[in-house]
């Protein structure tokens, strides 16, 4: 089998290095390649995916982390907004917001939201027992958060 390598970086890329393939396959018959295709041997290709996969994984993930920081206020603002819109509807009140808050679970979840670990705040929502925080509650904040977890 035969492999091909793309120079397509990702436009937003800042620390791989020009020669870095972004993108690889293993060559399929009756495919046509990319004008930009770099053909290589298997062994070859091994080699190059072997060298680049720790530099790509990295740089995917820097991405990944710097697309959450960028939306995380957002989030936080829409939980929020829904948090005083059920005291504004008279289904909590601000004291019942502030035990709902203080739950253990909640305030590790904060905490995580805030250091950009959406998937462990996703696991502590899930296990917050406060009986006011409902499946319905938690699975808005879990979707808000999972629609945001941008991996690839």
């Amino acid at each position: 089998m035969i492999g091909y390598l793309t120079q397509l970086h990702n436009p937003d890329n800042k620390t791989l290095p020009d020669a870095c393939p972004w993108m690889s396959w293993h060559y399929q018959e009756g495919v046509s390649l990319p004008n930009d295709a770099i053909i290589v041997t298997d062994e070859e290709y091994s080699e190059l995916v072997a060298y680049y996969a720790p530099m790509i994984t990295s740089q995917k993930r820097r991405e990944m982390y710097e697309k959450r920081a960028a939306i995380k206020d957002s989030l936080i603002g829409i939980m929020n907004d829904n948090n005083v819109a059920r005291i504004e509807a008279g289904i909590w009140t601000v004291d019942l917001l502030k035990g709902i808050l203080s739950d253990p679970h909640m305030e590790a979840a904060s905490s995580y939201v805030d250091k950009l670990s959406f998937e462990l705040a996703i696991q502590e929502i899930s296990l917050a027992t406060n009986p006011l925080l409902t499946n319905e509650i938690k699975s808005e904040y879990i979707s808000l958060l999972m629609s945001n977890l941008f991996k690839d």
